[in-house]
């Protein structure tokens, strides 16, 4: 591997935002189809983050038991994994007679993986784009364990090209500049968002912030949503766009000045279909009850956004604080910016499905605008200076992270 490609591996191909803290038992598989789906991607991502490696080795390497075939590399069992999830979803659409939509998109990477691995479960092979010509294995996913001897060896080469070839394809020049761009426009806004948080607090020493998800309403928990084509996606998009105008406008009715800021994010997703994620806060010297207050807020843009159609979901209402930090927080609390930088992450992260197929006219985020901070601001000076933070040291999720239920304020 070249500097260039090794710099790659190290810093820009960062797919830990697909990732959870803890594997997916296999048992997650029986619960349904979200599940199926998000243990899939989750594989695919977690197979692209092996096979970038530095250090890489092939995934059937390490010795096997003969009596147990299955490989001790955690590579192999992961690669095997995703095939066996694939396998079974392109089964499922050759036996199904009516074909849905394809309106999902893939990131670069998760989506070159799944092209390769499509070509190596077809009969035939093909021909993939930025890998080359794919070989057929001559095995379906689920025989590999039942195999012995020479064909067991033979199954493990096939397996190796395999992940030799998307390797080389992932590490190519072309992917890595695609994957830069697409995550360069996600982090410009991520600090947009902190930068108009960072003046929301510095505006009012205590502010109210809430997380409110509004979404269609669905008859089943389990089924995935389908639109017929192209044209009835676009139409679901303008009509999802109109509401959120709406939801801005009784917004800013209801709290006018007392808005301190706001920030939008429409995603579709595989089984609530089109849905909108808010970021909002309003001055805590005037709003302190973090439940009443969005569940206020919901309740008009349910009974005005096309009644009974849609449904406001209170994050705030969730029942562990100390999970979710959302409360009166002061410019002092020790956990602000921790908070912050969760939830302006969580909205400004990438989604490849909107990004390719929404009308162009049409935005997927937006957010409040960086005005000018009055130099001479009236009042008391403050007891304490604002802190200072890394807006990239404390993006994303770390973990199990907890905050406190009351914060630190000395105001």
């Amino acid at each position: 591997m070249d500097k260039e490609q090794y710099y790659f591996a190290k810093k820009y191909v960062d797919v830990q935002q697909f990732l959870e803290p803890e594997e997916c038992h296999s048992s997650k598989l029986m619960i349904g189809c979200e599940e199926r789906v998000w243990f899939e991607h989750k594989q695919a991502a977690r197979m692209c983050q092996d096979l970038i490696a530095h250090n890489y080795k092939p995934p059937f390497w390490a010795r096997f038991n003969a009596d147990v075939l299955i490989p001790k590399n955690s590579v192999g069992r992961r690669m095997l994994r995703f095939l066996g999830l694939l396998w079974n979803e392109l089964e499922a659409r050759y036996h199904s007679e009516v074909p849905a939509y394809e309106y999902r998109v893939f990131c670069p990477e998760v989506d070159l993986i799944r092209r390769a691995a499509t070509a190596a479960l077809t009969v035939g092979g093909g021909e993939v784009d930025g890998v080359g010509y794919i070989s057929p294995l001559s095995f379906e996913p689920w025989e590999f364990c039942l195999l012995t001897g020479s064909k067991f060896i033979e199954a493990s080469s096939e397996l190796n090209a395999l992940a030799d070839l998307i390797r080389r394809g992932l590490l190519a020049k072309d992917l890595r500049n695609a994957i830069k761009n697409f995550r360069r426009n996600a982090t410009e806004r991520y600090k947009h968002v902190m930068l108009v948080a960072q003046a929301g607090w510095r505006k009012n020493a205590r502010n109210l912030l809430m997380r409110l998800d509004w979404g269609y309403r669905t008859t089943s928990p389990s089924v995935p949503v389908e639109f017929k084509s192209q044209r009835d996606f676009l139409k679901n998009c303008e009509e999802i766009d109109r509401y959120r105008e709406k939801m801005l406008e009784i917004l800013r009715k209801m709290f006018r000045n007392d808005l301190t800021f706001f920030a939008w994010k429409i995603e579709c997703g595989d089984i609530r279909g089109l849905h909108v994620h808010w970021l909002i806060a309003v001055d805590g010297a005037k709003h302190q009850d973090r439940i009443n207050v969005p569940r206020q807020i919901a309740a008009a843009w349910d009974a005005e956004i096309d009644r009974g159609k849609g449904h406001t979901f209170n994050v705030n209402a969730l029942p562990k604080i100390e999970k979710t930090g959302l409360r009166v927080l002061s410019y002092n609390d020790p956990d602000l910016f921790e908070v912050l930088g969760l939830y302006c992450d969580y909205l400004t992260k990438v989604d490849y499905t909107l990004k390719f197929r929404m009308p162009k006219n049409m935005r997927s985020f937006g957010c409040s605008k960086l005005k000018k901070e009055r130099k001479n601001k009236p009042g008391p000076a403050r007891w304490y200076q604002m802190q200072v933070r890394d807006f990239q040291a404390v993006r994303g999720p770390k973990g199990n992270r907890f905050f406190k239920k009351n914060g630190g304020s000395h105001v």
